[in-house]
């Protein structure tokens, strides 16, 4: 069975942890899109800079702009991304994988299940989310006024560019999100385990929030370069700058190294860690309190079926 009440509520718990994520953090994901977008055409790529065009030009309703796609595209890709990685690790335990890894210790079972499952589950949320994290990087591009709604920009995009669009800046992404998935529920699990024996920290929510923010805070920096790439190619159907036009990905790297240096690599990485930090606490900080809300319903409901089931034997 693909789908169980398992599998069912892990996607569930997902999609609720992250649909107010999306809300809150909207504005620093404009901000930010629009940085990587601009930068070099109206030399406009400064944070304070961004803020105050997008506040002159369109009022406060320009910071939710590509609110409705980015919804849609945290909500389900969260709900993708937690079903997969909950199924992989329980088909890995089902299977006994860790009892077939013989001459490794227990500690590399752990994270070498923590490290396939994230990475699966975070390929199959990307390939699937992808159209709609097209539309939603070029509806969050400041003045972009090319759709009328979400349906219009799927039949643009297709009418003027081929179904190939919808996949723009999918190669940029997996290379960015896999390995950075893989690494991050990795290091997620393992700060978890630090936390609780060294610093005797047992609180759910707070063990979750200073995990995820530990870990993302190593992570951006690396990782950021590639969603320069992502975003610049998403929305290069609409840009004027040569600049912006990368053939690959290497290639794509190197260009912005030669063509911007330091700051080219590092644009948006100021909102993109204040998002992240904010939505990866409230993600992992709710879906950890439902998942375990979630699991003390099963067990009761299991232990109210067994009661029942020696009911009627008696």
């Amino acid at each position: 069975m693909i789908m169980n009440s398992k599998t069912l509520s892990d996607a569930i718990n997902g999609g609720l942890s992250a649909s107010l994520t999306a809300f809150v953090t909207q504005p620093l994901q404009v901000i930010r899109t629009s940085m990587i977008v601009i930068y070099k055409e109206g030399k406009v790529s400064r944070m304070r800079d961004i803020y105050s065009k997008i506040l002159k030009d369109e009022g406060m309703k320009g910071f939710y702009r590509g609110l409705v796609p980015s919804l849609l595209k945290t909500t389900i890709g969260s709900a993708i991304y937690f079903a997969c990685l909950e199924r992989c690790k329980d088909f890995f335990h089902n299977k006994h994988i860790e009892d077939k890894l013989k001459n490794r210790n227990k500690r590399f079972k752990q994270n070498f299940v923590n490290f396939t499952s994230a990475a699966i589950a975070r390929i199959v949320q990307t390939i699937l989310i992808n159209p709609i994290y097209v539309v939603k990087t070029r509806y969050e591009v400041v003045g972009f006024k090319s759709y009328n709604s979400i349906i219009d920009a799927f039949i643009k995009i297709k009418r003027d560019e081929g179904y190939g669009a919808y996949f723009h800046g999918l190669r940029q992404t997996l290379v960015k999100d896999v390995p950075s998935s893989a690494v991050f529920y990795l290091l997620y699990e393992f700060f978890k385990r630090t936390y609780t024996h060294y610093f005797d920290i047992n609180n759910l929510q707070f063990l979750a929030s200073l995990s995820s923010l530990t870990t993302n805070i190593i992570l951006i920096f690396l990782t950021n370069p590639f969603d320069v790439l992502r975003a610049r190619l998403q929305f290069q159907h609409f840009s004027q700058n040569a600049h912006h036009k990368y053939k690959g990905i290497v290639s794509g790297i190197y260009h912005l190294a030669v063509e911007e240096g330091v700051r080219g690599l590092c644009v948006g990485v100021i909102p993109r860690f204040i998002k992240k930090a904010i939505s990866s606490i409230i993600v992992w900080t709710s879906y950890e309190t439902l998942k375990l809300k979630s699991q003390k319903q099963r067990d009761l409901f299991m232990q109210n079926n067994k009661k029942s089931d020696f009911s009627l034997k008696d």
